[in-house]
């Protein structure tokens, strides 16, 4: 039996779970996408935010290289009945080049901010265990509600290799009670349809690849 037979038929086998959120506010933006954001404007929107009712909110280690999560998670001290989601798949390391697909046409990082780490990626099973290791430091939490497989195809990664690593270690912390709900997070449809067939993910988070303009997703839906 090779590593990917385990992961593969508890994949299969593992019933999704519905109960999760229907509207949830995205934290990239208070990483420095697009432009410098400071901690005061950060926590300026989390709070409208919370006040128009929201209670689940998605960041990831590579949202300002942690800004977003450390950001997210000193807003939330001391608040009770939220949902938190973040993801795997990209680490955080002092004195990383960044990889071409993490920079912008004019060679600037993608987030504008002034952390001084980078991401490397990695999705085997230790790296997805380091991983949300320093996610939780920085949220300030014990565990999360959905942890997501981040962009794997962004350098090309293999859905089986994604799975017997990345894969067996979502379905561990599962059955621990670390996380709820398990998905896969990139910006295109194709291989998240991949990761869908195989079974057992709770959602999947499509990035701008379902708009107005787009909606090619919804002949494979």
């Amino acid at each position: 039996m090779s590593s990917f037979d385990v992961p593969l038929e508890q994949m299969q086998t593992r019933r999704p779970r519905p109960d999760v959120a229907r509207l949830t506010f995205g934290a990239a933006t208070q990483g420095g996408l697009f432009r410098a954001v400071s901690e005061h404007e950060a926590k300026i929107v989390f709070q409208a935010a919370w006040d128009a009712g929201i209670r689940a909110f998605d960041t990831a280690p590579w949202y300002g290289y942690g800004q977003s999560e450390r950001w997210l998670g000193a807003f939330l001290r001391g608040k009770t009945g939220f949902t938190v989601s973040t993801k795997i798949g990209k680490l955080l390391h002092l004195d990383i080049v960044p990889h071409a697909t993490q920079l912008e046409p004019d060679g600037s990082r993608a987030f504008k901010t002034d952390s001084p780490l980078n991401v490397s990626y990695d999705y085997s099973y230790d790296g997805a265990l380091r991983s949300l290791e320093g996610s939780l430091g920085r949220l300030g939490l014990t565990r999360v509600d959905t942890l997501y497989i981040h962009d794997p195809d962004a350098v090309g990664a293999e859905v089986s290799d994604v799975l017997s690593g990345a894969g067996r270690a979502l379905l561990e912390l599962c059955e621990q009670g670390v996380v709820q709900h398990i998905g896969a997070g990139m910006n295109q449809w194709q291989m998240p349809l991949e990761f869908a067939r195989h079974g057992g993910f709770d959602q999947f988070l499509l990035a701008g690849r379902y708009t107005l303009l787009e909606q090619s997703s919804l002949e494979f839906m």
